[in-house]
């Protein structure tokens, strides 16, 4: 778990250039302890759990900053894709991009 907290610390979540593999063998586990322990502690797979933190990082950055560029904040936040971004903060807030800037003024 320390090294869980570590890699979340350091924001590891927003490098979109490793596998859930690489990531595993650098916080020194093989894949199917990693996948395991984050399905048992938080009900998600790996994937979807990297993901949320992710939104979770879009919001915290819009919050600090509404007038924030889209195109900055899919970088800043770890999407690789614009239009993937908008669904997938959607699905996880139920709320549009628009609708959380609105929800913060």
């Amino acid at each position: 778990a320390k090294a869980i907290d570590s890699w979340i610390e350091k924001k590891g979540y927003l490098d979109n250039t490793q596998s859930v593999k690489e990531i595993a063998h650098e916080m020194g586990f093989y894949y199917p302890v990693i996948k395991d322990y984050i399905q048992a502690t938080t009900g998600e797979d790996f994937r979807s759990w990297r993901i949320r933190l992710r939104v979770q990082e879009a919001m915290r950055l819009m919050a600090e900053n509404p007038d924030i560029l889209i195109s900055d904040l899919v970088f800043m936040a770890g999407f690789n894709d614009r239009a993937y971004f908008y669904r997938t903060f959607q699905k996880i807030t139920g709320k549009t991009i628009r609708e959380y800037r609105e929800s913060l003024r």
